[in-house]
């Protein structure tokens, strides 16, 4: 038995092994396929004897069959999506990757289309079972994103512009017990962050004027409703990907309202936001390294800035800590010198939060040749004045 031969094998054992009742089976052969389907075999793409059609397309029927087995989970259709996901975009003709592309998703696509009919129609949302696949679907949007990158976005972009219209719906109506329409909220910011992360410049040119009012809407109607928790990470982390793409200047008249509310829920709310804090300090680090003052010297917000950090410094955090280190060490080189704003003031704030914090072990563990750097830059900066 040649390679491919004893591939084809063992893919076919894991395939039936999916239609099995033990939940740790079809685990372990769901991350079997999606390892395989990394491997760039072109085997895959090759006509298959039996019924002389491409083996790809072979599998993508077999596993449409199976994921509409009730013994399968969300977590393991994901892997599924994303294993064939993988499979196509190693097809070079996009042509055939739309066909392929249209034999995975079409029964998932005339549901949901089915779905958006209704909420046009009837300006209401659905039962339980309805939002579920509707969260589903998201989910499985954001793994062919993430798998086939622009060539996905182009290929759907009316149905992400569908998507938004029932989120904003659903974000305007939410209720903070109310965990699945939350989830909704959750994984389509999610969505919009792998979106941003994975299409390339030249499609975002393209692409992001079309998305930037929804986005937009989306951001202002939710900017106040972050918990549970969940929701202001997934904001947290898109605003993030938007700052490194170069696109937030399309979101300046939010960044200080956005900002202000992080200090405030953190301040009061450092418990359940601690695994959060993180991606806002490292936002933070972001805003303020741009070379235009996004922040418009809106002493208020760095006021704010600086209580918050007043407050979470002392819960012993170390790696929280070293973040707020950086953070700090940051704004003092880059905000206070280029716009000259209460210098003395924020800068004795800042070099005081810095000295304490790095001269006792206890309160972080920043390295001896980071404290020197940092050192270094506040000198830089004290002889700037």
């Amino acid at each position: 038995m040649n390679k491919w031969g004893l591939l084809k094998t063992i893919i076919n054992k894991l395939i039936e092994n999916l239609n099995s009742s033990l939940n740790n089976v079809i685990d372990f052969s769901c991350i079997s396929l999606l390892k395989l389907s990394k491997i760039n075999y072109v085997e895959f793409l090759n006509i298959n004897e039996s019924d002389n059609k491409p083996y790809l397309i072979f599998l993508i029927n077999n596993i449409k069959n199976i994921i509409n087995n009730n013994n399968i989970k969300q977590k393991q259709k994901l892997i599924l999506y994303e294993s064939i996901g993988n499979l196509i975009n190693k097809v070079q003709k996009s042509e055939q990757v739309r066909n392929y592309l249209n034999e995975l998703t079409n029964e998932i696509f005339n549901k949901f289309n089915n779905l958006f009919d209704y909420f046009k129609t009837n300006h209401k949302l659905f039962n339980k079972e309805e939002y579920e696949f509707f969260n589903e679907f998201i989910l499985i949007n954001e793994k062919l994103i993430f798998t086939l990158n622009n060539f996905y976005w182009e290929f759907n972009i009316k149905t992400f512009n569908q998507i938004n219209e029932i989120c904003l719906f659903i974000g305007k109506n939410i209720e903070k017990e109310e965990n699945l329409k939350i989830n909704i909220i959750a994984n389509f910011l999610s969505l919009m962050n792998i979106l941003i992360q994975n299409i390339n410049d030249k499609n975002l040119i393209i692409i992001f004027p079309e998305i930037e009012k929804n986005i937009k809407e989306f951001l202002t109607n939710n900017l106040y409703n972050f918990k549970p928790i969940i929701i202001l990470k997934n904001f947290l982390i898109l605003f993030i990907s938007i700052c490194q793409k170069n696109q937030i200047k399309q979101f300046e008249f939010l960044i200080s309202k956005f900002l202000s509310k992080c200090n405030n829920f953190f301040i009061n709310n450092y418990v359940i936001g601690k695994d959060s804090l993180i991606d806002y300090l490292k936002l933070l680090q972001i805003i303020f390294s741009f070379e235009k003052n996004y922040l418009n010297n809106e002493t208020k917000i760095f006021d704010d800035i600086f209580n918050f950090i007043n407050k979470i410094i002392y819960e012993f955090d170390p790696k929280i800590n070293n973040e707020i280190v950086i953070t700090l060490t940051i704004f003092t080189n880059e905000i206070i010198l280029k716009n000259k704003i209460n210098v003395k003031n924020y800068y004795l704030k800042s070099l005081q939060i810095i000295i304490y914090l790095i001269i006792n072990p206890f309160y972080s563990n920043v390295s001896f040749t980071t404290k020197v750097e940092i050192f270094e830059k506040l000198i830089k900066a004290y002889n700037n004045f």
